[in-house]
């Protein structure tokens, strides 16, 4: 996330372009099936078995994502900066972190809206010189550089920011829920300004104050900004290790390592390594193998790595034929599908992913409507010229859930084995407060109720010496999710089918429990199906914004079908999506008006039918079913 002053905006958005390239290029090859996970993964503070996936970061698109994938993603990403004076997680008095600007993030949605063992991934921002001022209070014995302001609210600058910075310490500690901090994330960015000596000397700080506040369940993520090999701003010299990199100076004959080093805090202060990915393969001359090359350099940190930004910059999703692409100082391509976007960047983002997935594991997306906030918001000529806004170029659109193809690809490709949606047990030498004592193990495990499609579970508690975090529950050998108390329901289920279920014990520290002994369930058998041709229902009533009404139907013969969808809602051109037989067709529908979907090559047994609301709630009355 940047956070240039104007003047170097317009510098670095110049000097990046000039390297810039229409067609994606570097593309890293699909990976094969066995190529992924499991033995040779690097293990640290809170990693699992898969990559775990999140999702941010305004709370609007927190919210759609968790409306077009519930349960699809083990934290939420915010942001704060050491000048503001907040306790939102445990005092209440300030909803947002993030200026109004940038988009809003109300912390109750976060603490309310979300699973209490969720992650927070809290981006705390340095610049501004807030790196040295902070620094100069630590130690004020050194001849620190730069314009050191003066006060706030009449307390020296430095000495207030400190204190603000072991406030969000204590708040995030009493969160009760695991938490990356990305300490000045994007460290070489020129956008930041980090001064290296500054920005080292706040990291030590910060890990000593968590140990000192017992502050076990904050693991550190140490963020490159990974663009195009180092060369954010093209020079020949190194920077001074206490002078600001906001100077235009950059790696010397290609020696990244030496460059990002400047700021490498020492592998005892560091937990996570992080980089962005926004549109290198696009932009940068050796697409994505520019990123590449930053990953290769984090991988001899021997640390766990989380893509800790990520979003399909200048495109604009939309449904098929409205999707869009623009940048500044590029032609603006329009009547795009989502299977374009998807090709171009999507795919090659997670074959980066899966091909690095041994060290690659956290993934956080940035799931947004970019121009629906004022300081991302960008008005260019169809050859790419500025004609308003664009402070920091454009970026789109990048919810998933706007385009049927894009949304769906994106669910197959997180269900693809790979990922996981609950924060992992790791501890890889981090927690702060030395606990290393496990959890007994819970008691025996039972099942009181089932469905066709649900299980319900119960066991006895665990105890532990300090406390227990929360208990993990898994479906044949799987982690299926979590839960606080000693209760859980598995959705999801198919009907008539045996499933094994097991649960351990998780402290704050990431000590685990042995397993209760499993249990086998077999899900009851599913309930009739409608017979089509016919009603299928005579009211689908309120569908959400984001998500699906299903129907079971039998279809009676082989034929193509037709459903007649009525909106008994108010309002025009809301977008939904009817799912049948392995097809997709998305539609707008008016008010009060019925709309035909049709399907072809449909046998006969039984199916489900699907309709989804894609841009708003929706009310949907009568469904029928007909042949054609």
């Amino acid at each position: 996330m940047s956070r240039l002053p104007t003047a170097l905006r317009l510098l670095s958005a110049t000097l990046l372009l000039s390297a810039c390239s229409q067609a994606p290029q570097g593309q890293v090859p699909e990976p094969s099936a066995s190529a992924a996970l499991r033995a040779q993964a690097v293990t640290g503070k809170f990693t699992g078995n898969g990559i775990m996936v999140m999702s941010g970061q305004t709370t609007d698109g927190i919210t759609n994502y968790s409306q077009t994938y519930p349960g699809k993603y083990a934290g939420v990403t915010l942001y704060v900066n050491p000048a503001l004076q907040t306790s939102g997680f445990t005092g209440g008095n300030t909803p947002a972190w993030y200026a109004s600007g940038y988009g809003n993030q109300d912390l109750t949605v976060a603490k309310n809206d979300t699973n209490a063992q969720q992650a927070l991934a809290v981006g705390i921002w340095m610049g501004q010189a807030y790196d040295t001022d902070i620094a100069k209070a630590i130690d004020p014995s050194k001849p620190w550089q730069g314009n050191i302001q003066n006060s706030i609210d009449g307390a020296p600058v430095g000495t207030q920011l400190l204190q603000n910075m072991r406030s969000i310490i204590t708040d995030l500690k009493n969160s009760g829920r695991p938490v990356f901090v990305r300490l000045g994330y994007e460290a070489e960015g020129p956008w930041n300004g980090y001064w290296p000596d500054a920005y080292k000397t706040v990291w030590s700080w910060f890990k000593a104050e968590i140990g000192r506040q017992g502050a076990s369940n904050i693991a550190l993520v140490w963020q490159l900004a990974a663009w195009c090999d180092g060369g954010v701003l093209a020079g020949s010299q190194p920077i001074s290790p206490t002078g600001s990199n906001s100077n235009g100076q950059g790696p010397v004959g290609g020696n990244l390592a030496a460059y990002y080093d400047q700021w490498w805090p020492g592998s005892s202060n560091v937990d996570w390594t992080g980089i962005s990915v926004f549109d290198q393969n696009q932009t940068c001359s050796n697409g994505l193998t520019a990123v590449q090359n930053v990953v290769n350099y984090l991988k001899g940190k021997g640390k766990p790595i989380m893509i800790a930004e990520s979003t399909p910059r200048g495109y604009t999703l939309a449904a098929d034929g409205q999707v869009k692409f623009e940048q500044v100082g590029r032609p603006t391509r329009t009547g795009l599908t989502g299977q374009t976007v998807w090709n171009e960047w999507y795919a090659p983002f997670f074959n980066f992913i899966e091909a690095n997935s041994n060290d690659i594991r956290a993934v956080a997306y940035i799931n947004d409507d970019w121009e629906a906030y004022s300081h991302w918001q960008c008005s260019l000529s169809p050859s790419g010229a500025i004609q308003g806004g664009c402070a920091e170029g454009e970026w789109g659109n990048s919810r998933l859930g706007v385009n049927a193809t894009v949304r769906n690809n994106w669910l197959s490709r997180i269900n693809n084995g790979q990922y996981q949606f609950v924060v992992g047990s790791g501890t890889g030498g981090g927690g702060g407060g030395g606990d290393t004592a496990a959890p007994t193990t819970p008691g025996t495990l039972s099942s009181p109720a089932k469905t066709s499609s649900s299980v319900n579970l119960t066991w006895g508690a665990s105890t532990d010496n300090v406390g227990v975090a929360r208990y993990e529950i898994h479906v044949n050998n799987a982690l299926a999710g979590t839960s606080t108390g000693t209760s859980f329901t598995a959705t999801g289920l198919s009907a008539s089918t045996a499933y094994s279920f097991k649960v351990r014990a998780v402290d704050a520290a990431g000590n685990a429990s042995a397993f209760n002994a499993p249990i086998s369930v077999t899900t009851s058998a599913a309930s009739g199906s409608v017979a089509i041709p016919g009603t299928v229902t005579t009211s689908a009533g309120s569908i959400a914004s984001g998500t699906t009404r299903s129907f079971a139907v039998n279809a009676t013969q082989n034929a193509k079908y037709k459903f007649l969808v009525t909106s008994t809602s108010s309002q025009n051109s809301q977008l939904i999506t009817v799912s049948f037989n392995g097809e997709t067709v998305q539609q707008a529908i008016d008010a009060g008006r019925t709309n035909t979907v049709y399907f072809q090559g449909v046998t006969s047994g039984n199916k489900t039918l699907s309709i989804r609301a894609d841009s708003g709630a929706v009310s949907i009355g009568r469904v029928d079913a007909q042949t054609w």
